[in-house]
Order: structure tokens, then sequence, then C-alpha cells
């Protein structure tokens, strides 16, 4: 009993020490010491513990211009796993995220399009097809900046907008003004005879 006692002990110091360190490390991102709050995050994220934050301040960190190890996709794809952490998290751990770290849904989700934004400063510039591919790809969760890639590729006649006809309604009512009316028919289509002949 003594052990067990013990051990649960052992696990309730190291677990409050992840939090203070991480705290020290979101103190650390907002006074814009990156690589005293890289190395916070980086342990965090060795051990698997706190991973969520440890994912968001990381992400945020990678996907600063500034850092010396600048990498928007790598960024990016932290910010992810810390967006989808955080919505699958239980209302007691996002409560910790808004309360002690100082972070929530929102602010994840402006850190990931703040990230993909800058990245895709420097692929419209390229104007090709190949980057624009790659955008759509690594930045998938960026939803308006991707469907800025699709809608070049297709400029590029590197893209058929009819194989995106949400995409394409979406924008012909936010950008163009036209009609909200769903156009259910590009979003359907009968292959109920090819199917019957196919069992036949």
């Amino acid at each position: 009993m003594k052990r067990l006692l013990a051990a649960a002990l052992s696990l309730l110091a190291a677990a409050q020490c992840s939090g203070q360190a991480l705290k020290s490390g979101f103190e650390h991102l907002r006074n814009q010491r990156l690589d005293d709050a890289a190395k916070v995050f980086s342990k965090a994220l060795a051990k698997g513990t706190e991973s969520l934050a440890a994912s968001y301040g990381m992400g945020c960190i990678v996907s600063n211009p500034s850092y010396q190890n600048y990498n928007a996709a790598k960024g990016f794809r932290l910010l992810r796993n810390a967006n989808d952490r955080f919505q699958a998290s239980s209302p007691k751990t996002k409560q910790v995220c808004r309360d002690v770290y100082g972070f929530g849904f929102y602010q994840v989700r402006a850190a990931m399009i703040k990230a993909a934004d800058i990245e895709w400063q420097n692929v419209s510039s390229k104007n090709t097809a190949e980057y624009y591919q790659w955008f759509i790809e690594t930045f998938d969760g960026a939803d308006s900046l991707v469907h800025m890639a699709i809608c070049r590729k297709a400029e590029l006649g590197k893209a058929d907008m009819s194989l995106f006809p949400m995409l394409k309604h979406v924008a012909d009512v936010l950008d163009n003004g036209k009609d909200a009316h769903m156009p259910w028919d590009a979003f359907t289509f009968d292959n109920t005879l090819s199917c019957a002949a196919t069992v036949i």
C-alpha cells in the first residue's frame, strides 16, 4: 500500500513539475524568448507530457519567421495536432489550457491560419501548380487559403473546379454575391444503372 501511495505521489509531483515548466515556456513565448520557450516545449513533447499545450507552444515558435529554425509546414502540423487534440479534450483540459496556459480554441485556429498565411505569401509569389499542390496537401485545415490555392491551380489550367463544387459555390456566394441557392445537382450523380448492370 505504501508503494502504491508513493507511486501516486510521484506521478502527481511529476505532473505539477511538467505544468510549471510549460507555464514558464508560455511566459518565454509571450516575451519573445523563442529559444528558451523551444527548449521547454521540446522537452515536454519528447516526454509525451501535456502534448496539447506543448504542440501549440512549439507550433507557434516553429511557424514564427524570426525563429532560427523556422519551418512553416512543421509549425502548421504541430498546430493542427494541437487543434485536433483541443477539440477532442475534456472540458477540464480546455479550462486548464485557457486558465493556466492562456490559450483556447480560437487562439489555436488563429495560429494555424497565421502559419499558413505566411507560407501562402511565398507560394503565391512563385505561382506554379506544383507549389500550389504542395500548399494544398501541407496546409489542409487552413480552408480559405487552400481554396485560393485550388483556384490559382485552376487559373493555371492544372485543376478542374467542377471537382470542387462546394468550394466553387461558397466562393460564388461570398466573393461574387450570387444567390445562396444550393446547386444540389453538382453534388450528386446517378450511377444506379451501371451498378445494376455490374450486379447482373
